[in-house]
């Protein structure tokens, strides 16, 4: 885990949810979520294919890790995406950048190629999991994916990082899962982290 850890809870940014979904379709993803399941505008979530639970009815947690609150244009900027849910042991995620008008903006990749992986589709970048990354067999949690942005050129506006998250019982098919879906918004200016957790309940 991540060292310093805070929670607290904003008014602004939406908070991320806990959301259940499973389904009777065939085999879970763990190599890499299909495209546009963010939860963001204009895409789908994990829930369409795993609906044993409804959409954030779950108890687990979703958190960005020092996302910042402003960033600097043209500059990488590195947080963490966190996931933890009592009892589950397997582990998925997908984020998007979007600009105020649901576009792509700034580029993204993440902390290790065997563990995540990088999808350009309808002008957006996806980062999710690789297979290495869905960490099976570790129970609970928390386990973190790195993400890496770099920020686009002077003018770009906000962001919005969208996130779903999954969190599975390691039996392969799209059964008795949950999912969680969440959002932060970090304004163009002076880079502000985050030094600590930012919870998103």
């Amino acid at each position: 885990m991540h060292p310093v850890f805070r929670s607290l809870r904003s008014r602004r940014w939406p908070a991320v949810l806990a959301l259940g979904i499973t389904s009777t379709t065939a085999l879970a993803y763990v190599g890499g979520s299909p495209v546009a399941m963010t939860g963001a505008p204009g895409d789908a979530s994990c829930a369409m294919c795993h609906t044993t639970h409804a959409l954030n009815s779950g108890e687990g947690t979703l958190r960005f890790i020092n996302a910042p609150y402003t960033y600097t244009p043209g500059q990488k900027h590195t947080f963490w995406v966190e996931l933890e849910d009592v009892g589950l042991s397997r582990w998925g995620f997908q984020l998007t950048a979007l600009d105020r008008s649901g576009h792509g903006l700034g580029s993204l990749s993440g902390g290790s190629e065997d563990s995540t992986q990088v999808i350009v589709a309808y002008g957006r970048e996806y980062l999710d999991q690789r297979y290495l990354g869905s960490c099976g067999g570790e129970e609970t949690g928390p386990v973190q994916w790195r993400v890496e942005w770099t920020a686009p050129p002077s003018g770009g506006g906000p962001v919005t990082f969208y996130v779903a998250g999954l969190t599975a019982n390691n039996d392969a098919i799209a059964v008795g899962d949950y999912t969680y879906t969440g959002q932060w918004t970090a304004d163009e200016g002076a880079a502000v982290p985050l030094a600590d957790e930012e919870y998103l309940p």
